[in-house]
């Protein structure tokens, strides 16, 4: 495999990896300001830079591994944000 295949993989994962807890974790803007005011757009922004460094991290951790623990990293950042919201929503 070249470099430019193996570089454009990597950015692939790392957008995947940085876009499911960015977008999940978004939401709870919504939970802890109801009202729609400039508050849960600030919320909102926070949570979703804390998923995004959430999915770095993650990325970092998997950057060199195979697909398939790129693959359990996705799945677990999914089931963990999921969890988050439903506990925080409850």
């Amino acid at each position: 495999m070249s470099e430019k295949q193996e570089l454009d993989r990597n950015q692939i994962w790392m957008i995947i990896l940085i876009a499911i807890p960015a977008s999940m974790l978004m939401n709870l803007g919504q939970s802890f300001a109801p009202d729609g005011d400039m508050n849960q757009s600030l919320y909102s922004g926070l949570f979703a830079g804390l998923g995004g460094l959430l999915g770095l991290f993650t990325h970092a951790l998997t950057k060199n591994g195979p697909t398939a623990g790129k693959i359990i990293g996705a799945a677990f950042l999914l089931v963990a944000c999921g969890i988050v919201l439903m506990i925080v929503n409850s």
